[in-house]
């Protein structure tokens, strides 16, 4: 007898009930799909923003190595390294890029304490002391002209490699007021690295070279590339 209430119960359930429990369920997956919706929206957005972020720290991580490697280099520069036979070994500056010498030393176990005494040698067969200049290399910097996105390094003879992408614009100019050149006058070098990937981010350093009025002896070796090579 329990078993007919219910069915009779539940046979005679009114419509009017039926409809408002599927239009309440309708209103509850509506509420549900603009919940859902936002908070999608939500983390995606935060996860773009913490992308461009992370892009910026790159970006200035970038220009901050870049400017670290190059004045590591420039500081032990000159202005004008001068041979003995009166060549010059000048800094260069142009649109993007900077040409200058570093200094390379015998080492310091010379002239008697070194294994191989033969790196003590020039090419002339003379024997030199320990801190003294043995050769130049020759320091490039420059954007790449295949990709304006990049900053190229090359040292001596050996391989270019890259320093900085995302790079937006390089500057090298002299560093005193009405300068044209780096000189003697004016041994300071002020450079600007720009990146703007994400956000425009600018960095720039004034770097003082270190030698000057330096004159090289005789026998001293210049590692360079060949003209137009780099």
């Amino acid at each position: 007898m329990f078993k007919r209430f219910l069915k009779n119960k539940t046979s005679k359930m009114p419509l009017a009930s039926m409809a408002t429990t599927l239009v309440e369920l309708m209103i509850v997956t509506s509420i549900m799909v603009v919940v859902v919706g936002s908070v999608l929206v939500f983390l995606i957005s935060s996860d773009t923003s913490w992308e461009i972020g992370q892009n910026k720290l790159i970006e200035q991580q970038q220009a901050r190595n870049a400017m670290s490697d190059i004045a590591g280099l420039l500081q032990y520069s000159s202005p004008n390294w001068t041979d003995s036979l009166g060549n010059d070994y000048p800094v260069s500056l142009s649109n993007g890029r900077i040409d200058f010498y570093v200094p390379v030393f015998y080492a310091s176990c010379c002239p008697n304490n070194c294994s191989d005494p033969s790196v003590c040698l020039d090419a002339g067969g003379s024997t030199h002391d320990g801190g003294e200049i043995a050769s130049l290399a020759k320091v490039t910097y420059k954007v790449d002209p295949n990709d304006s996105s990049k900053l190229l390094k090359k040292i001596g003879t050996s391989s270019e490699s890259v320093i900085a992408n995302d790079v937006n614009a390089v500057a090298f100019n002299c560093g005193c007021s009405g300068c044209s050149a780096v000189d003697d006058s004016c041994p300071i070098v002020d450079i600007s690295i720009t990146t703007q990937r994400e956000g425009p981010h600018n960095l720039q350093s004034k770097i003082a070279l270190r030698n000057q009025d330096v004159t090289l002896s005789s026998g001293v070796e210049i590692e360079e590339p060949q003209e137009g090579e780099f």
